[in-house]
């Protein structure tokens, strides 16, 4: 067993965190030829500016043209790119060729190589790599720098982190540039950072001071990946802001009022901070600028002196922090000239392109070369599988092979290739004609997990992918159970998603093991789980065989449905027993499995990366709980599989049912009512009618869903299996949708929905005095399903009725409603529910449910007011009317109360006036009328010609009138309130007021005749020959007068 063996050798000397710090052996071994390195001359660097480069090289190349110097040309060469993209793995490389070129080219005489190692990027590790290649000259600079690196070691780890803060106070207190702050300004931050509340939390682990202190003292095993030392984390707190703002110092209070929630401030005051970083590490190493830069050039110096040259290699210059500046200087003067006492050298320096840019102004004129190394120098196919293929075959060969070979000369044609046998025939590479296994990796694998990292470069290939998938390969082998490879950091799913589901649904395999598998062939594989068997017996799943399978913990997958028979083309079992694993050793006699060429990957047009797009969001929800970030796409595929739409039905046939095409079109239209697990819209779950929850089943649906939207139908690989999918879900959530769209449980009695519309609509009627035929339950259907408007000729006498009036004018639209669904909602539609609300979509009405509807609020008279729910929900389709009678039952109740009253108060009036209203008596007064008038006539009195023409049909037909009306009026009291209004909805107690206006009027007529008369009378009696007619005339009006006063009203004109 030689598992323990190769995880070792991976961690210990193949895989490093550090190229640098991997064994020489190692590191020939796997290095990958870097190709298209691109050349730029001089040190101009303008992010995404760049001209197209001078010329493309080969790490050959670079050497040959750049590194070999046999004309004694001063150059200074930067290799820069981003993170992990290998700039340290080409200077390794080009250093090592330089150390091992003949004395043609490197002569150790001649020549002095300083080789200072991104493994000791402090200031600290910067020195002692200086001292121990005896760089330093200048002995007492060379005791100075042995002192600070010995006393790094020795001084307490507190005290120097405070120096180092108080160094960054001193500077703030001591600047008086103004560039930044102006000089009070600066003494209120250096109090600020004083604070006891600022400074602890300066300190920190991990803090600003943490990290400086770093810097300067990290030993030589240590790496820093950031050299940054103030950042948003240091200042942004703002309890500590708070805290100083209310109790500190008043210049430290000051400053912290001006940081508060001011992003800008705080970002000036880190830059601000971190200019000082220089002086403060040179302040606290005990290095000034000038000593900084004398040390380097006073190497160019000694070496001139010798006769020597100098060749430089700095894998990473933010090492150099604090005296980077210093340093550059010292490197960048070309000898000859006004400094004919350096040697020629030639530098080349690592930096990353940030840093770089941030510093170009330092290089701008002194850089006579730029190398970048991007993804076009490694990130090809072909580099990534035999960059595998060759870190691979080093873990796998014995240490001893490997080093024997690198102290032969570590010529590549005699590399040794490992003996690791994989347990099946396997896909391999070739370096220099020989063929290495990918085991356990394969192409693809290699390539799909290359894609998925986040930042593609080679350092995260290595440490991401072959260093974290193998730690795991190599642990399930040794340990046999708790396998975890191959991880899926990306969560890739197979194309071949009925596949998927299929081995989610397997009994016989573990959670665990299940998402292994479906990683292995999204991976590794097909995408698809379809078995074949050859010829021989070997079994495949997914285009792996089934031995690998089994030497990954996987030996319990038998396949999913029929395993195709590669020969006849047949479906057979899967009885054929793997064939035995081998576990390492020498190697049998394989065929190794040369992959195909790549096929070039043809264009994807927009539907296509929306498709992508899709799948890849919804496997994001559901493998790794990611919020949905296209909820909104899928809630409207939801809602066309549920409602459907204008070119299709829904799945659900609301009309078959016993649900209106309306309800069903109006409850399913807003998107709001569709709600999937952690959507990214904000919405109210609880509102909800259609609910997906994140489950395999609701995966499926989506997926199925998203098949379908891209092909646009039915017609597609595997449509069947979606439709069953879909199908399987929705019909285990119909009842619950069904429930929520007619808002009633199942088995419980439907909301009576068109009983509370018709209501509204007959109150209505009611209260606009408009006629409803009740004569049939048809007739009063085809009554309500007017739209009835107000009467401005119809009269109302109390305030009460005005108001309800006044209320259904407020409320037109809630009425209009409520018609609306009372039309659409008793009508069956043709076609779709999506057609339910167009005017034009033919439809009959169910005229059964009407008229049991009608029957029953022609037995209640109307009233269910004690029939509605307690409880409504507010703004609901279904409910809606029901609202509206809750607030419409109590003001028919109020007018019904007030019309009453004012019935019984004229009633009284008109009995004040003519007596008890017997048909007898109104008969009488209708006559005396009548008389009033004839003599108004024969006395050429004018009169109301419209109350005479009113009044002149025969007394005993206004006596039956006025008595109906009071009939009417008496048998509506003691009803109930809605019997009433349908009483009063005639409007008998405006007729009553009529003629109580009517009589009034008349007898204020008959006294101002009367009185005039008399008048006439002694006016008369001033003439001769009047004396008869007066007389006459006089004899007449009092006739009259005393009949008047018979029925009272001459008494009561007044009232």
């Amino acid at each position: 067993m030689k598992w323990e063996r190769y995880r070792s050798v991976m961690e210990r000397y193949a895989i490093k965190t550090d190229d640098m710090a991997t064994e020489d052996a190692y590191f020939m071994s796997t290095h990958m030829p870097f190709s298209s390195l691109e050349l730029f001359r001089g040190g101009y660097y303008e992010e995404g500016k760049m001209p197209a480069p001078t010329k493309l090289m080969s790490e050959d190349e670079v050497f040959e043209q750049l590194i070999y110097n046999p004309d004694n040309e001063h150059r200074m060469i930067i290799v820069r790119g981003n993170h992990g993209t290998g700039k340290s793995h080409l200077i390794r490389y080009l250093k090592g060729r330089f150390e091992r070129s003949p004395s043609t080219v490197y002569n150790p005489a001649t020549e002095q190589m300083v080789f200072l190692r991104r493994l000791n990027n402090s200031v600290r590790g910067a020195f002692s790599q200086l001292l121990e290649q005896e760089a330093i000259k200048d002995p007492d600079i060379a005791e100075k720098l042995r002192k600070f690196v010995a006393s790094s070691d020795s001084k307490d780890e507190d005290s120097f982190k405070t120096e180092i803060l108080y160094a960054y106070i001193a500077a703030v207190r001591n600047d008086v540039s103004g560039e930044n702050y102006k000089p009070v300004k600066c003494r209120d931050i250096a109090s600020y950072l004083a604070d006891s509340r600022v400074s602890e939390y300066l300190l920190r682990e991990g803090g600003a001071i943490s990290k400086c202190y770093n810097v300067i003292t990290a030993p030589s095993n240590q790496i820093l990946q950031d050299t940054t030392i103030f950042t948003d984390e240091d200042f942004n707190v703002s309890k500590i802001i708070r805290a100083v703002m209310k109790q500190g110092d008043p210049q430290a209070s000051l400053f912290a009022s001006s940081l508060k929630g001011d992003d800008f401030e705080i970002t000036k005051l880190i830059n601000y901070l971190n200019g000082f970083t220089r002086e403060v590490i040179q302040r606290c190493a005990d290095i000034s600028s000038e000593n900084a830069e004398t040390i380097f050039a006073q190497l160019r110096r000694d070496l001139k002196k010798q006769g020597k040259n100098l060749t430089i290699f700095i894998e990473d210059f933010t090492g150099f922090t604090g005296i980077d500046q210093e340093l550059i200087t010292a490197l960048s003067y070309e000898h000859g000239g006004d400094y004919q006492d350096l040697c020629r050298v030639t530098s080349v320096i690592g930096i990353t392109n940030d840093y770089y840019y941030a510093f170009r102004g330092n290089f701008k004129d002194r850089v006579t070369h730029q190398i970048e190394v991007t993804d076009r120098s490694y990130g090809t196919d072909e580099f990534i599988v035999q960059m595998a293929g060759r870190y691979l075959n080093a873990i796998y060969s014995d240490p001893a092979d490997l080093r024997s070979w690198y102290e032969s000369g570590a010529d590549l044609d005699d590399l040794p290739i490992s003996d690791f046998a994989p347990p099946c025939d396997w896909e391999t590479t070739t370096i220099k004609g020989k063929q290495v296994t990918l085991y356990p990796f394969n192409r693809h694998s290699l390539l799909a997990l290359y894609e998925a990292l986040a930042t593609k470069s080679p350092r995260m290939f290595l440490k991401n992918v072959i260093r974290a998938q193998l730690k795991e390969y190599f642990d399930g082998k040794l340990y046999g159970d708790g396998w975890y490879f191959p991880m899926n950091p990306s969560n890739a799913q197979m194309a071949n998603d009925p596949h998927s589901s299929a081995i989610d649904r397997l009994e016989n395999i573990s959670t665990d093991d299940k998402n292994r598998l479906k990683a292995v062939f999204a991976i590794w594989g097909d995408g698809s789980a379809a078995g074949v068997k050859e010829t021989d017996g070997t079994l495949w799943f997914g285009g792996l065989r089934q031995a690998f399978l089994a030497d990954i913990g996987l030996e319990a997958f038998s396949g999913i449905g029929e395993i195709v028979d590669k020969t006849t083309g047949t479906a057979v079992s899967s009885d054929v027993q793997p064939k035995p694993v081998t576990d390492g050793g020498e190697k049998p006699d394989q065929k190794p499995i040369v992959p195909e060429p790549p096929k070039p990957r043809p264009p994807v047009d927009a539907a296509t990366k929306n498709y992508l797009k899709f799948k890849s969001d919804i496997t994001a929800w559901f493998t790794k709980n990611e919020p949905l970030k296209f909820d909104a796409d899928y809630r409207g595929w939801l809602r066309t599989l549920v409602r459907g739409d204008s070119k299709q039905c829904g799945a659900i046939n609301w009309q078959d049912i016993g649900v209106p095409a309306y309800i069903a079109e109006e409850r399913l239209s807003d998107l709001g009512c569709y709600y999937i697990d952690d959507q990214s819209a904000p919405a109210n779950v609880d509102k909800a009618i259609v609910y997906m929850d994140r489950s395999s089943e609701s995966r499926d649906a989506l997926m199925a869903l998203n098949e379908l939207n891209y092909a646009k139908g039915w017609d597609f690989e595997d449509a069947a299996y979606y439709q069953q999918r879909l199908i399987t879900w929705l019909e285990r959530r119909r009842s619950q949708i069904i429930e929520k769209v007619t808002a009633t449980k199942q088995g419980a009695e439907s909301l009576p929905v068109l009983e509370w519309c018709l209501a509204i609509q007959y109150l209505k009627a009611c209260i606009l005095g408009q006629k409803v035929d009740t004569s049939s339950p048809h007739a009063v259907i085809k009554s309500l399903f007017k739209d009835f408007k107000k009467d401005d000729n119809i009269k109302r006498d109390t305030r009460e009725w005005n108001d309800m009036i006044q209320f259904v004018l407020n409320r037109k639209a809630d009425f209009e409603s409520a018609l609306i669904f009372l039309k659409q909602a008793s009508a069956t539609t043709m076609g779709a529910v999506h057609f339910a609300v167009d005017p034009n979509t033919k439809s009959c009405f169910r005229a059964d449910e009407l008229v049991a509807a009608v029957e029953k609020l022609m037995a209640v008279d109307w009233d269910i007011e004690a029939e509605l729910p307690n409880s409504i929900p507010q703004k609901h389709l279904l409910y809606n009317p029901a609202t509206l009678l809750k607030a419409l039952y109590p003001s028919v109740k109020k007018a019904m109360a007030a019309d009453a009253q004012e019935a019984a108060t004229v009633v009284g009036k008109l009995e004040g006036y003519i007596g008890k209203l017997t048909q007898e008596n109104l008969i009488a007064a209708f006559s005396a009328i009548q008389s009033l008038f004839a003599v108004f006539a024969a006395n050429g009195i004018i009169g109301s010609a419209e109350l005479r023409v009113k009044y002149d049909k025969p007394p005993i037909d206004t006596a039956k009138d006025i008595l109906a009306y009071v009939k009417l009026i008496n048998d509506a009291a003691g009803a109930s309130a809605v019997k009433q209004l349908t009483v009063y909805a005639a409007n008998p107690l405006n007729a009553l007021y009529v003629i109580l206006r009517d009589i009034q009027a008349i007898a204020q007529k008959a006294e101002q005749e009367e009185a005039k008369a008399q008048k006439d009378i002694v006016n008369a009696g001033g003439f001769a020959g009047t004396d008869a007619l007066s007389e006459a005339a006089l004899a007449s009006m009092d006739a009259l007068c005393t009949q008047l006063e018979n029925m009272e009203v001459y008494e009561n004109v007044a009232n």
